[in-house]
């Protein structure tokens, strides 16, 4: 028992962060203001990332700032190629940290740096997108000359909404600690509507949480049956060896 532990302590540690996690969403919505449960949240969320990766925190902490410091010095015509570019070539480069003299980040700090990357990217998306839309918008406006027509596209319009967050908006989506761990991915107006829509006074959080732990035994299960049949170390040993030989 005590190899198993000392062999599989940091998914074990893992583990206990997602329950703790979940543990921890009924007091979260109780905050009151959406400031506390935005800066609330955002801690959390780099507390997760320090104690899961350790030294290695810089690598998703920085990356993260930087991408969005990108997104706001780019204007929203291009903010999307540039985060994109620097997002995923900064990903390669973490990828191949061992081959730069770095140390080899673990699994799970891949797993944070892909979802800062997806939410850093993905926002810049979301900005550019709404911005071309409204400006298309405008464009079929002034265009059309039959007042009825105009008025129909008038009324379109008001579903549009130009997403540009503030740098500290942008710092809250990002290190949010709601799916930093393993996801799942949602969009920055997900986010948003979050905090300002009445629809998360009145969802049925507790029976999502209950009816998604369910299946929570059946995979600690198949996890704790695999590990002593195929042994992780056994595995990459064979495949480091599979690549060596071929």
């Amino acid at each position: 028992m005590l190899s198993f532990v000392t062999k599989n302590l940091n998914d074990i540690i893992y583990l206990a962060l997602l329950l703790s996690s979940v543990a921890i969403g009924p007091y979260y919505r109780s905050l009151k203001t959406i400031e506390t449960k935005k800066w609330v949240g955002s801690w959390l969320g780099i507390l997760l990332i320090l104690i899961v990766s350790g030294y290695n925190a810089i690598h998703p902490i920085l990356s993260a700032v930087l991408g969005i410091l990108a997104i706001k010095l780019v204007t929203v015509k291009y903010c999307h190629v540039v985060s994109f570019f620097f997002m995923f070539g900064y990903l390669f480069f973490f990828r191949l940290a061992n081959k730069f003299g770095l140390p080899l980040p673990s699994g799970q700090t891949n797993l944070i740096e892909m979802i800062l990357v997806l939410r850093i990217v993905g926002v810049a998306f979301e900005m550019n997108g709404s911005w071309l839309a409204m400006k298309k918008a405008k464009k079929k406006e002034n265009e059309l000359d039959n007042s009825k027509d105009a008025e129909m596209i008038k009324k379109d319009d008001e579903f549009l909404e130009l997403i540009n967050p503030s740098l500290l908006d942008l710092f809250h989506y990002s290190f949010n600690y709601v799916g930093l761990l393993t996801g799942p991915y949602y969009r920055y107006r997900t986010f948003d509507d979050y905090f300002h829509l009445p629809y998360s006074k009145y969802a049925d959080c507790m029976g999502f949480t209950i009816n998604t732990l369910k299946t929570v035994p059946l995979y600690i299960s198949l996890y704790l049956a695999l590990s002593n049949l195929w042994p992780l170390e056994v595995r990459l040993l064979f495949c480091t060896d599979l690549v060596k030989y071929n």
